[in-house]
């Protein structure tokens, strides 16, 4: 679960800190794609990272969208950030 913690926060962290979404998204599903082909091998590996890259890509474009509504993009990242948290199996 700590592990998870920090993944997440280093997630965020990267799109807070330069607001480039497919950075974000790539650093997301490469991590993913780690995490997968130490546990399954590469056959969850090749189905999960494009995955978790339109996910990742959808959600934090959604935040850059709303970049005039704080609320709204407080809301969207909050939710990104339970998407991540939950992907590591926290």
């Amino acid at each position: 679960m700590f592990l998870s913690m920090i993944l997440t926060l280093s997630i965020v962290g990267v799109y807070m800190k330069t607001e480039h979404v497919v950075a974000t998204a790539s650093v997301w599903a490469i991590l993913m794609g780690i995490i997968a082909l130490m546990a399954k091998g590469i056959s969850l590996y090749l189905f999960v990272v494009p995955v978790v890259f339109v996910i990742g890509w959808g959600i934090f474009s959604l935040a850059t969208y709303f970049e005039e509504s704080i609320f709204l993009r407080v809301m969207v990242l909050v939710f990104a950030m339970f998407m991540v948290f939950k992907s590591f199996g926290g």
